[in-house]
């Protein structure tokens, strides 16, 4: 399957996450609002696998964010789908172009096999470390 998911920050600091379905499939949903600076952050994004733009959320501090989404084609990015044996690019698009991590530290990174519930992010971020 040439899947893939990108999740990672602009120029302007709003949060971007993207499910890509071979060339033909690009759905992507853009944070309204930039995120804080200088402020530890706990970000996640979730995706139903329904292929629609309104399967995509991103939560900031266990709040849904408002999203800005778009759905389109993924030719522009065809040839560079993660595979096995390929690197996992975090903070960057798809072959690891377009906005890297500024000042930025990932910790305790997670994924799942299915999408998580609002309450479920929340008791995560609750968690004692």
């Amino acid at each position: 399957m040439n899947h893939s998911y990108e999740f990672y920050h602009t120029t302007g600091d709003n949060v971007v996450i993207s499910f890509n379905k071979g060339p033909t499939l690009k759905i992507t949903a853009t944070s309204v609002d930039a995120l804080d600076t200088g402020v530890w952050t706990h970000l996640a994004a979730t995706y139903s696998g329904n292929g629609q733009e309104e399967g995509l959320n991103i939560y900031k501090d266990g709040v849904l964010l408002s999203t800005e989404q778009t759905q389109g084609s993924a030719g522009d990015i065809q040839g560079q789908y993660f595979a096995p044996g390929q690197d996992l690019y975090l903070g960057s698009r798809v072959g690891g172009t377009g906005w890297p991590l500024r000042n930025a530290t990932l910790d305790e990174l997670r994924f799942y096999s299915k999408e998580l519930s609002a309450s479920e992010i929340t008791d995560i971020i609750n968690l004692s470390p």
